[in-house]
């Protein structure tokens, strides 16, 4: 399923910037991939780099390994070519999708606020 979602999209991913290695001297501002003319930014996907531990210290706070980092941008760039092949389908204008979406975002809304009500 990723070649067919994926061709025609060139992907570039700079694995010395999503690196472990890098993580000290990053910014959220710093490119992690590319696809096609859109950039992927640190920030964009610092979330799901988080490990399981949110209050550790910054060393620890996340993925120690390089490979699931890897394959957590791999799930994001999917992701997110998906939502661009449906925006150009026309999926946008879709009731459906918008009650879908309008409650997916309600969803997650609630579980974002409700995490960080457990946070210190």
């Amino acid at each position: 399923m990723r070649e067919r979602l994926r061709a025609g999209t060139e992907i570039k991913i700079y694995e010395d910037v999503l690196s472990t290695d890098a993580d000290m001297g990053r910014s959220g501002a710093d490119v992690v991939a590319s696809t096609g003319d859109n950039n992927i930014t640190w920030s964009d996907v610092e979330v799901p780099m988080r490990g399981a531990d949110y209050r550790t210290s910054l060393a620890d706070f996340y993925l120690d390994n390089d490979e699931e980092r890897l394959l957590r941008l791999e799930e994001y760039i999917d992701n997110a070519l998906m939502v661009d092949k449906a925006v150009v389908a026309g999926m946008k204008d879709d009731p459906e999708f918008a009650r879908r979406t309008a409650e997916y975002r309600k969803t997650h809304l609630i579980h974002h606020y409700n995490l960080h009500l457990w946070m210190p």
